[in-house]
């Protein structure tokens, strides 16, 4: 599989290249420059396997410049037992729901988070491909979010007894914005160690997501970044790694479902995608192309309903009414990995992805010809929940089966049993998702005790009255809390570039800018508390979309 970029198609590079670079020199997103089929033999081939005999064959046949022997050793230190569990990609004890309704997860690994998949095969990568001699620094950059920053953190601090990280070790930059709770703060600050940077922007209206897209698709600043030998990569963003290795879990899942339920082209089903990102949905678009017998993708937001506007209207606006919901991860302004999905829903037509990105970055908006919008209608959808309906459907799952659903799984279900009898009239629905209820504890705790709450007792509480996976980092978590925590350095927006320079720099005092730091007392006293119930939110729609030009 080779790669191209988004903005330029002049030159085809290898998975490993792409891989060191994360984004194209020109600021594009990398992706697959072709596909072959996957054969009805080679989905058979996974039916029976272990999660990780079925994962390093896949590895293998969609990089076969990693040979299966050396994909099967590279996938068993990625993905330890002690952390991952026997079986990190498995059907809900619910499933089915009923006889057209099917689930399945990947809810394994140290933070319980899709992201654990990707960084820790990532980890693995880097030390085999080390041996090119490179000497780049690579840093792993991440926007902020709760889950974005423990799933960082686990692929480094959650290692088994005896595990080493590759010699080409990745520093992490965590950068929390005013999203982030007082509580998380001190949790990710209490985690951090001297080989990391902490960024906190304590400015109303600046957004880390924005910030750090800023920094990464901007050409001038990724090569004055390189000169100082530094790879900036995206860790939640859109990446050659990402988009493997959520295509393979997606693989797994259909072959799964195979052994149980006999699929074919004749007898597809819908997949329905909770939008934490946009690497799932890139995954089933390449997932269809390979052969997986998809009808159609069927995407479910929450109720700020930002990309079923999109599809519906054909017009993208950051200059909306955004309200703060129990499920913000479904309500992102500018999920992770826009560009690659506006590549592929304008068919490749790289003058037109010039046009919206220039309209997007000088008018804060971007409209699609109603001929491409009729395209999609074939095989994309959205649809959205109010966060009532989410919660009821949180509840009555529980009550039935005895098992707690994330809260994109519960969208979901809802978004299904909404549209009542239209429902039964569809194609078989799978419902995919990879996120621990762990990692919303504030939805969880309010659809299951009816109270809001995100503290450490909380998660001890859910995990003891529904039963969930544990992961590795909730005690890690509780190790890190009883040390005195490290504070994180807050930025303005303006700063951010400067500071993380400092930050990176080989002469700074153990992971800190001197006196840069002002105490996390001080820090707060600037902010107020994010407030609970749903009213615009100022963060967001004050941010600025940046996909920058030269």
């Amino acid at each position: 599989m080779n790669f191209i970029s988004s903005r330029n198609d002049s030159k085809a590079i290898s998975f490993r290249e792409a891989f060191w670079r994360g984004r194209a020199e020109d600021g594009g997103a990398y992706l697959p420059a072709d596909f072959g089929r996957l054969s009805a033999s080679g989905l058979s081939s996974v039916q029976g396997l272990s999660f990780r005999e079925g994962f390093a064959f896949l590895l293998s046949h969609l990089l076969p410049e990693i040979e299966l022997s050396r994909s099967t050793q590279i996938v068993q230190a990625a993905f330890p037992e002690e952390l991952f569990g026997e079986d990190p990609l498995k059907a809900a004890p619910l499933n089915p729901y009923n006889e057209k309704e099917l689930l399945w997860l990947a809810e394994g690994g140290p933070s319980g988070h899709a992201l654990d998949f990707s960084l820790a095969l990532g980890r693995e990568l880097r030390r085999e491909f080390a041996g090119a001699g490179r000497e780049d620094k690579l840093v792993l950059c991440g926007d902020g979010t709760m889950a974005t920053a423990l799933a960082m953190l686990a692929s480094q601090r959650c290692l088994p007894e005896g595990g080493e990280n590759s010699e080409q070790q990745a520093k992490l930059l965590i950068c929390l914005d005013q999203r982030a709770t007082k509580e998380e703060r001190e949790m990710i600050s209490a985690l951090l160690d001297e080989e990391d940077c902490g960024l906190f922007l304590d400015e109303g209206a600046a957004d880390a997501e924005f910030c750090l897209l800023k920094l990464f698709s901007n050409p001038e600043k990724r090569r004055k970044w390189a000169e100082k030998g530094f790879l900036l990569q995206e860790a939640a963003g859109h990446s050659p790694l990402s988009l493997v290795t959520d295509l393979i879990l997606l693989i797994l899942a259909f072959a799964r479902l195979e052994e149980k339920c006999p699929l074919s082209a004749e007898d597809p089903v819908d997949l329905y995608l909770p939008l934490y990102s946009f690497g799932p949905l890139l995954a089933a678009f390449y997932g269809k192309e390979l052969g997986l017998p998809i009808r159609k993708i069927i995407v479910v937001s929450g109720r700020n309903k930002i990309f079923p506007d999109f599809l519906r209207s054909g017009r993208y606006s950051l200059e909306r009414r955004f309200f703060k919901t129990c499920t913000p991860s479904l309500d992102r302004l500018l999920p992770a990995g826009l560009e690659a999905v506006l590549f592929e829903l304008c068919g490749r037509k790289r003058e037109l992805l010039e046009d919206l990105r220039k309209s997007l970055a000088e008018k804060r908006l971007f409209e699609v010809p109603r001929s491409l919008q009729r395209s999609w209608e074939l095989h994309l959808a959205s649809l959205y929940c109010e966060d009532r309906l989410i919660l009821r459907e949180c509840r009555s799952l529980y009550d039935s089966s005895d098992y707690l659903l994330d809260a994109g799984a519960c969208a979901a279900f809802a978004s299904i049993h909404q549209r009542g009898k239209k429902a039964s009239e569809q194609a078989r629905v799978l419902v995919y998702s990879a996120e621990n209820p762990l990692l919303n504890t504030e939805f969880s705790a309010k659809a299951i005790f009816n109270r809001q709450r995100t503290d450490e007792a909380a998660r001890e509480e859910l995990i003891e009255e529904c039963g969930l996976y544990r992961p590795a980092l909730v005690d890690v978590m509780k190790t890190y809390r009883k040390a005195q925590p490290e504070l994180l350095l807050p930025v303005s927006a303006e700063e951010l570039e400067e500071k993380l320079a400092d930050l990176l720099s080989v002469n700074r005092d153990k992971g800190r800018v001197k006196d840069a730091a002002l105490p996390l007392k001080e820090a707060e006293e600037k902010l107020s508390e994010p407030e609970l119930e749903e009213k615009p939110n100022s963060a967001e729609t004050g941010a600025v979309a940046e996909l920058e030009e030269d």
